[in-house]
């Protein structure tokens, strides 16, 4: 092989790989009362300056006075840090629960939550709920929840750890290492929640 024609299979290989991004997965256990009840499944897909997230949860409940099954899917797509589309479903026994779509047309989002539309007055959300699960919001003051439509401020409590402060229910808390959310103790209307990255 000439050293012209090794050339070129370099470039062609370097335009694929940055055509194709950069695709991640990592998931958390989730445990209620000590009992791992589910999984949290992340998958990250990143090219150029578009980023695109999927998370995926599964819990099954069976304590004495209750049982449940919940699932989860949210998916969010951004570029050059902007929030341009997200979608969240949420299914308790195989029935939709809760439902919420964000998307970013003419300057400004519209929010479809359980079928009610509202207008969001901002030109940019810059992070949003399903970014939580990629990376730490360093200088982040306020979290877009998809699922709601409203934005809920977050504090940075020291040593990696941030409180997300929610309307009428618990507090979230985040706890991230190295930039990578590692555990966290979230607020569900089951029981709370603790997820554990798993190693």
């Amino acid at each position: 092989m000439t050293p012209s024609l090794k050339i070129a299979f370099i470039l062609l290989f370097s335009i694929l790989g940055a055509f194709h991004g950069l695709s991640q997965t990592h998931s958390y256990d989730q445990i209620i009362r000590g009992k791992t009840v589910g999984q949290l499944t992340i998958e990250v897909k990143s090219n150029m300056d578009n980023l695109k997230v999927k998370v995926e949860s599964d819990v099954k409940v069976n304590f004495l006075f209750l049982k449940a099954t919940v699932e989860y899917e949210g998916k969010a797509s951004y570029k050059a840090g902007k929030l341009m589309h997200a979608h969240i479903k949420i299914c308790r026994d195989g029935k939709l629960h809760q439902e919420g779509e964000t998307t970013y047309r003419n300057h400004h989002y519209k929010a479809v939550i359980d079928e009610k539309q509202n207008m969001i007055p901002k030109e940019k959300i810059e992070f949003s709920s399903l970014l939580l699960y990629v990376k730490e919001p360093e200088g982040i003051k306020e979290v877009y929840a998809e699922v709601d439509g409203i934005f809920n401020p977050i504090e940075y409590k020291g040593n990696g750890k941030y409180e997300l402060k929610l309307e009428g229910s618990r507090n979230n808390y985040y706890t991230y290492r190295n930039g990578k959310l590692v555990e966290a103790k979230l607020d569900h209307w089951i029981a709370p929640i603790h997820l554990k990255l798993r190693e």
